[in-house]
């Protein structure tokens, strides 16, 4: 690989590692690259991908790129799923989507643990999923994420309506140790969802939380993760859940990006002060 795309890819990690390991792996049209900044377009079967790697310094010719491909990218109504994602700390490219209709899913950072303590014993009341936690869960889930919905304008009981998906994901992940229920006085107020190395899902119920079950959570969570195999432990966190945020950190995560994905929404157009 030479040296431009290299340049590329370190470029699309400052946004997450997941960036770079798509273009990687898919490719893309670089529309715009120096020794820090680049612009790239991805466009995979129906869904197109606008990435933007942008620093404060930024070149106006690299806005002006970006700004002219977000308006394309806005008018491109044949592909099914358009994206643009940028650094989480680019307010110029974050108000630039906002202005061609592209809506914020999630702001956040990547986090990542490279030194994982040594296996400990499973926590009192900690168990695998099963599918008669199935309901249980589904209640979990809503009621733990809903703030953080709220503050996002997400759809707290989304995951109500397609309730065998659900059962599906959760008994794949059952069947490789990767989902965890905590279960107090037989009731569930807990637990934790797995994918290889990334840490998807931490929750406690609202009424159990402030009392040290998230952080001992997040323990079994890294002794599973290793006991799997995995040398490290990934995971994202949303701008807003500003608490988790100094739980991963003070547990010794680094963070690696801080993104803000993007999803497109037509609405008419502000005044666009680059047009």
């Amino acid at each position: 690989m030479g040296f431009m795309e290299e340049s590329i890819l370190f470029g699309l990690s400052a946004i997450s590692p997941q960036a770079a390991g798509f273009v990687r792996e898919c490719g893309g049209s670089v529309l715009w690259n120096s020794h820090k900044d680049c612009v790239v377009k991805s466009v995979l079967d129906d869904m197109g991908i606008l990435f933007a790697s942008l620093s404060p310094d930024a070149p106006e010719m690299a806005r002006q790129i970006l700004n002219d491909e977000l308006r394309a990218l806005s008018l491109e109504d044949h592909l099914g799923e358009r994206c643009f994602n940028c650094r989480g700390d680019d307010n110029q490219s974050r108000e630039l989507a906002a202005l061609h209709g592209f809506h914020l899913e999630m702001a956040g950072y990547f986090l990542e643990l490279e030194s994982l303590p040594a296996s400990a014993k499973i926590m009192p009341g900690l168990r695998l999923w099963d599918l008669e936690d199935t309901e249980d869960w589904l209640v979990l889930m809503v009621e733990a994420y809903r703030d953080l919905c709220v503050a996002n304008a997400w759809d707290p009981e989304a995951i109500l309506r397609n309730r065998e998906a659900f059962i599906q994901d959760m008994t794949a992940r059952a069947a490789r140790c990767e989902v965890w229920s905590l279960f107090q006085e037989g009731r569930l107020v807990a637990g934790y969802r797995l994918n290889g190395a990334f840490i998807e899902d931490l929750v406690v119920l609202p009424e159990y939380q402030n009392r040290s079950l998230g952080c001992a959570l997040l323990h079994d969570a890294i002794r599973q993760i290793r006991q799997n195999g995995h040398p490290k432990v990934c995971l994202r966190v949303a701008e807003a859940n500003t608490g988790a945020l100094r739980l991963y950190l003070r547990e010794g995560f680094c963070q690696i990006s801080h993104f803000a994905e993007h999803g497109f929404h037509k609405k008419v157009l502000q005044e666009n002060p680059l047009s």
